[in-house]
């Protein structure tokens, strides 16, 4: 789908790290949504990139059927998976933080360390 598009993985945390309460994220998502509206005059487009935040971000889409175009969505497991496979492809040109990685096991050794 072509057009504006809010992130909301980016609906996560204020400047200083500090992380927003879902009223927070409520809040500020009906502000980006009539900001954008009244700027662009277009319906946006939503992208769920989070899945643990995913039902919120749904039922905060529903408050605003006549300004969202439609809903993308991606998982965490997704953008992991593609991750990984990334690096899998450079394998066996592969340093990551500065370790070299020369084959699959070495990899996949990485990456459980990596996720804990």
């Amino acid at each position: 789908m072509d057009g504006q598009r809010i992130y909301t993985d980016s609906i996560d945390k204020w400047t200083g790290g500090i992380k927003l309460t879902s009223a927070e994220k409520s809040s500020v998502f009906a502000d980006i949504v009539g900001y954008l509206r009244r700027q662009t005059k277009e319906k946006l487009i939503i992208v769920i990139n989070t899945d643990h935040d995913k039902s919120l971000w749904e039922s905060e889409c529903k408050k605003f059927p006549t300004d969202i175009k439609g809903i993308e969505y991606t998982s965490d497991k997704n953008k992991n998976d593609f991750a990984y496979n990334m690096l899998l492809a450079e394998i066996p040109n592969l340093t990551v933080d500065g370790i070299k990685i020369t084959n699959k096991e070495e990899l996949d050794n990485y990456w459980l360390t990596k996720k804990n």
